[in-house]
């Protein structure tokens, strides 16, 4: 993270006149906001042609993982979704720096920690933590409509409010499951129809964690039902490999794929009416 910061114009081919103290490791949201899950070959970036000496390898995240702060978020380039791992390990690092108005959301932390998990004061540190970079999430996120469903505020998703509609599925049997979905059914009164309801995709699974929260990665005072601190389907499947679909580890934050014949945890969501 210092090699980082300590970035500017000058150095690396960089013409920008930015200043040391400007660059930074990006965050776990800001280093997925890259991402096009549809390549079916790596390094899977939108607009490759745009960047230089781009690998399919691992790139560190500033962003710590909350159950257990020895670890960090990284993301592989060759196939997505985020993964952690050791901090003491080696692995490539992408510098960012704020240009525009925040898109990204924040992802939630607010301590930093050593490489060894030790909590420490944030200044200086380049961590997630020290800059909180992105849209800020407010504080009462999410409306209990009192009729089965939960609007997210800040997406304008309306979510099944029990997370544990269905049980276990497999990928094929939560897609059928989410679409055959309507009030009057699982607790619903919401008057919608068959096909309101769907498998959410990957980003919109994912737009649910909180990184500084774990078992599960979800926004203190959440109104859901039922969470499993558990794997959750996503709709997206893997382009290289179509018989895995991705999903997301509620208990932690993001998570990678497994073959569509495993049962999961499915979670309907639909678009406000």
């Amino acid at each position: 993270m210092q090699n980082a910061q300590n970035l500017k114009a000058g150095v690396a081919g960089l013409t920008d006149g930015s200043k040391a103290g400007d660059w930074r490791l990006p965050n776990i949201n800001e280093l997925q906001s890259l991402l096009h899950l549809n390549n079916a070959s790596g390094p899977a970036i939108a607009d490759k042609q745009m960047f230089k000496n781009l690998v399919c390898a691992n790139y560190w995240s500033s962003s710590s993982v909350a159950a257990a702060p020895v670890l960090g978020w990284y993301t592989a380039l060759a196939v997505g979704p985020p993964v952690f791992d050791l901090k003491e390990n080696t692995m490539r690092m992408w510098p960012v720096r704020r240009g525009y108005d925040p898109v990204v959301l924040q992802t939630g932390e607010k301590i930093c920690y050593t490489t060894w998990g030790v909590p420490v004061d944030c200044a200086g540190t380049g961590q997630d933590a020290d800059w909180r970079t992105g849209l800020p999430v407010p504080e009462e996120r999410f409306t209990d409509r009192n009729d089965g469903t939960v609007k997210d505020e800040l997406t304008g998703l309306i979510w099944a409010r029990d997370a544990n509609t269905f049980g276990t599925k497999t990928w094929q049997e939560a897609l059928d499951a989410c679409n055959g979905l309507e009030a009057d059914s699982r607790g619903l009164k919401d008057g919608s129809k068959r096909g309101d309801w769907r498998l959410p995709n990957f980003n919109e699974m994912r737009s649910l964690v909180d990184y500084s929260q774990a078992a599960p990665a979800l926004p203190v005072g959440h109104p859901f039902r039922n969470v499993r601190p558990s794997l959750y389907w996503s709709s997206t499947s893997v382009p290289s490999a179509p018989k895995l679909a991705r999903f997301v580890f509620i208990g932690m934050g993001p998570g990678v794929w497994d073959h569509k014949n495993v049962r999961l945890n499915a979670w309907p969501v639909r678009d406000e009416k």
